[in-house]
Parts: structure tokens; sequence; C-alpha cells
């Protein structure tokens, strides 16, 4: 639990930030969401002002007002993030996460839009998406290649760009697209739908 003394010692850790004086700041080192690092980025095809969009997600998740300041590192985050937005796995070779975040109990400044503005066109959602209808499985290849990539193969099969999100369950029968087996048991998780973007 922490307390008054705890909070107002970790505001005085926290280098740079612009909160106001009266602002209490709690200082989170490798800060995780579920279980697991957060990605900088919101999603895996928009950064830009996202990295601080995706540090006041996690401080309002935390119930503070957003996020002071942050600390991220590149090495660490190839297949070990999760985009906040999103809640999909980090799968770019770029991929950057957080190792420290500063939540501020009063914003240090005024957050950028939460998501990047609408493009002209709207995303296409594929539900229970199927070849026969035998729901394709979370996996390109069996054991392999599984989510983000999964999501990113069915779309652009489709004629789509990419995936912006999807969802899984568990159907009791899948279709492994990328080797053309089928999965048979409860323990076969497939889609029950893509967002696809051109």
């Amino acid at each position: 639990m922490r307390t008054f003394w705890t909070m107002l010692g970790a505001a005085a850790l926290v280098l740079g930030a612009s909160a106001p004086a009266s602002a209490l700041s709690y200082v989170i080192n490798d800060p995780r969401f579920g279980g697991a690092f957060i990605a900088g980025c919101p999603t895996e095809q928009y950064c830009g002002n996202g990295i601080q969009n995706s540090a006041n997600d996690f401080c309002r998740s935390q119930g503070y007002a957003g996020a002071s300041n942050y600390r991220t590192d590149a090495v660490r985050a190839r297949g070990s993030a999760y985009h906040i937005a999103t809640r999909s796995r980090c799968s770019h070779p770029n991929c950057i996460m957080f190792t420290q975040i500063s939540c501020s109990s009063q914003a240090a400044r005024p957050a950028p839009p939460a998501r990047p503005p609408a493009p002209a066109y709207q995303p296409v959602r594929v539900n229970r998406p199927n070849v026969n209808g035998v729901v394709l499985d979370w996996c390109v290849y069996w054991g392999r290649n599984c989510g983000a990539q999964a999501a990113y193969f069915i779309c652009q099969r489709l004629g789509y760009r990419g995936a912006l999100n999807w969802a899984t369950h568990r159907p009791g029968r899948t279709l492994v697209m990328g080797s053309n087996q089928l999965c048979q048991g409860t323990h076969c998780l497939g889609f029950s739908y893509v967002t696809c973007a051109r």
C-alpha cells in the first residue's frame, strides 16, 4: 500500500517532469498491464504522439490523472510487449516498451488525441473468418506465427493492408491457414472476428 511519504519521495525522483509542484507523482518501474510489459505505441500501425497516449492510458488504468514522464527501451521489447489500446502483442521489429512511467495525480500536460484522426475509409470487421464453414485458427502455421501475424495474414488475403484488432474463441475445430491442417478439440483457438484496414 502506498503511503503519502512514499508518493512524495517518488515525486522527488521524477526528473524533468512537468507536473505542477502540488501534484503527486508515483514512479512505476517496468510497468505491466495484465502481467505483460506495455508497448510504447498504442497500435502496430500508429505511434506519433501515441507514446504519451499509451503512458496516459496506463496511468489512468491505475487511478491517476495521467503520465508526467516516461522512459522506453527498444531492445527488450521484441515479442514481449503488448499494445495497451488493442491488447495485442507488439511484433514490429522496432517495437519499444516502457521501462518507467511516472503517474501524476494531476495531468502534467494536456493529452493529445487518444487515436489518430479517422481515415476517410471505415475499417471492415470480418466476423468468424472461415473457409467452407471452418473457423480460421489464430496461428498461420501449427503453433507458429500466431495472433497479430495470423490476423494480418487473413486481412492481406482479403485485400486489406493489415489488421487493427481481433478476438479469439474456442470453436472446437479450426483451420490452420498456412499448412492447411485441421485442429480438432477444445484446445483449438480461432478468430471470432478480425477488423481489417485498407
